[in-house]
């Protein structure tokens, strides 16, 4: 999505964080300079893979991200009840259904695709993104929320107003 310059519109806020404290939970060990082919012993395609400490991660996520979003949020004046849409990652179903209550969101305004697209990573948001525009009459001055987690674990959050 290309955002440009407008009077009537535009991101109000954004607010990305990293909390290293969970890196072992989502990641994968080989790349980088630390440990890349030229200098690992061993079957290097071990290090290749995915791992993913679900359980922990979600513990975490479910933790540190009503907090980052409530600040984010208030740090432009703006609470969940002044957001139209919210757009987020669609790591899971049952996570999904997490933040709406977690948050106690209006189911209305949440944009869930997952049971028609499954976890698509970091194109997650794009997609519902996508969905929320083809679906949705979108109006200007609304103001659309896309959130998400990510390996790290990192913390994403935009909010876009509807020229």
């Amino acid at each position: 999505m290309i955002v440009t310059s407008s009077s009537s519109g535009g991101i109000l806020v954004s607010n990305f964080e990293t909390h290293s404290d969970g890196y072992k939970y989502c990641m994968i060990r080989g790349g980088g300079s630390k440990c890349n082919p030229n200098n690992y012993n061993g079957d290097y395609k071990s290090t290749s893979y995915f791992e993913m400490n679900g359980k922990n991660l979600y513990k975490l996520s479910s933790k540190i991200l009503p907090l980052f979003i409530k600040n984010t949020l208030q740090s432009k004046g703006l609470t969940l009840d002044d957001i139209d849409w919210i757009v987020p990652h669609q790591a899971s179903q049952s996570s999904l259904n997490h933040i709406v209550k977690m948050l106690d969101i209006d189911r209305e305004k949440f944009i869930d695709i997952f049971s028609t697209h499954g976890n698509q990573v970091s194109s997650s948001i794009p997609s519902a993104m996508h969905t929320l525009m083809h679906t949705k009459e979108l109006k200007s001055g609304q103001k659309v929320m896309l959130v998400g987690t990510s390996a790290g674990v990192g913390l994403g959050l935009v909010v876009w107003q509807v020229p």
